[in-house]
């Protein structure tokens, strides 16, 4: 069997706790496809020895993973990927629910807000339409395998997808119902900033006033260049992740 690819991860000089390198050197060797989705990992023995660590430590860091949602641990069984683990950045342009579906993932919404409105003038001026212009305002919880990830918000002219609002944004991508009402998603411009949780983010997704959240502000426009759709998606920082691949030109 492969070992994980732990080397670089348990090098000594890094300030992480042991624990939380094994449990990255196996998270590692699950993204990498060595352990897939339903498999068992190695026998606790097998595993401290490729590893190096002692079981007290292993098994910090294997709780660690449970509660993560990566592992579950069954009596006498051992311990099983339980499913892939939160997050990853798309190669293409897609929906919340589309990422979900690609990763494995149950996607779902509670919807906070759906409303008809005036547009404010940073949203106006976000869009390119004038103030007061009809918009569509949208805001849900989105729910990965039940647990509250993100609180999405979403403004969409009127003129681009009318009708919008007759869909159920409970199951439906807005991606999808955007284009059944002949409004084309075909690039965006994403901006990703950290932040503290405020008060909405905080009640919404049963997070600590002021805990970390990842944040990405885009604005998408269809194949004309039109912007169709700001949505400001926070996500709470210990559920969600984005993990991208850099390749260097030249």
């Amino acid at each position: 069997m492969t070992r994980p690819p732990s080397d670089a991860l348990l090098a000594s000089g890094r300030p992480d706790p042991l624990w939380s390198r094994v449990a990255g050197s196996i998270l590692a060797a699950v993204e990498a496809g060595q352990y897939p989705l339903g498999t068992r990992l190695p026998p606790e023995r097998e595993l401290c020895e490729q590893l190096d660590v002692s079981r007290v430590t292993l098994r910090r860091a294997l709780a660690h993973l449970v509660e993560a949602g990566a592992l579950t641990s069954h009596q006498g069984r051992g311990w099983f990927v339980s499913r892939p683990p939160r997050g990853d950045w798309p190669s293409s342009l897609e929906s919340f629910s589309e990422t979900a579906e690609r990763l494995g993932l149950a996607a779902s919404s509670t919807v906070v807000e759906a409303a008809r409105e005036a547009s404010s003038l940073d949203d106006a001026e976000a869009l390119g339409i004038a103030p007061g212009t009809p918009v569509y305002r949208i805001r849900r919880i989105r729910h990965l395998d039940g647990v509250p990830t993100a609180l999405d918000t979403a403004v969409v002219p009127e003129a681009a997808a009318p009708g919008l609002l007759d869909h159920d944004f409970t199951r439906e991508s807005l991606y999808r119902a955007m284009q059944a009402r002949g409004a084309t998603v075909h690039r965006a411009e994403s901006v990703l900033e950290s932040r503290p949780a405020d008060a909405a983010a905080s009640e919404a997704l049963q997070l600590g006033r002021g805990a970390p959240m990842l944040v990405i502000r885009q604005l998408v426009h269809d194949e004309r260049g039109r912007a169709v759709l700001l949505s400001l998606v926070e996500y709470a920082g210990d559920r969600y992740r984005l993990r991208t691949t850099f390749t260097k030109g030249g």
